[in-house]
């Protein structure tokens, strides 16, 4: 799997971030700088939780003594892992959950609980990436960058212009993810 896959993935998974902190700014009374970092910190924090969980789960591909055919079969579970998830931003854009707008300030345990449950996207892709050769820095790299971007960015929306645009964000994410594992399919496995 090279950088653009993983590009795809990083940038896919992000729009789920993006979606949940656009609907947490559309609460807010007022976005303080103090919040904001400590948002930023909370869901990276998760995010690369998750990244090392699911890099030590996936320990189990990497043997050396895996035979192909195993390999070839962990390299289609994790496709389909990549592609369930796609799937399941899909859903979450076509539900569309109405939430009330503006009219708390910033509780962080909220917060973690959101960033927990968007960081088992992760989990789970990182498990699926035990059967190809990806390099884990360039993997921490883009999902730091493309995690903060996420929250700054969808903070800032749903705190000036609602949620709304989460269903969009959640089309997007999903025809990331899909597109990725479309590449995957016609440069590793076909």
């Amino acid at each position: 799997m090279g950088t653009w896959e993983l590009v795809l993935i990083c940038l896919g998974l992000s729009f789920d971030i993006y979606a949940v902190t656009a609907c947490e700014g559309a609460t807010l009374e007022k976005i303080r700088g103090r919040d904001l970092l400590a948002l930023c910190g909370i869901f990276l924090l998760f995010q690369l939780a998750a990244i090392a969980a699911g890099s030590l789960l996936s320990l189990i591909s990497a043997a050396e003594n895996i035979s192909a055919a195993m390999l070839q079969v962990w390299r289609v579970v994790s496709i389909v892992i990549i592609s369930a998830l796609g799937g399941l931003l899909l859903f979450r854009g076509i539900r569309n959950k109405p939430i009330a707008e503006r009219r708390k300030t910033l509780r962080y345990r909220d917060a973690s609980k959101l960033a927990a449950i968007t960081s088992i996207d992760i989990l789970l892709v990182c498990m699926g990436l035990g059967a190809w050769s990806v390099d884990i820095g360039l993997l921490i790299g883009l999902i730091t960058a493309s995690t903060l971007l996420a929250v700054c960015v969808g903070l800032f929306t749903g705190y000036l212009l609602g949620c709304g645009k989460k269903r969009i964000a959640y089309f997007s994410g999903s025809a990331l993810l899909l597109a990725a594992c479309v590449v995957i399919m016609v440069r590793e496995v076909i």
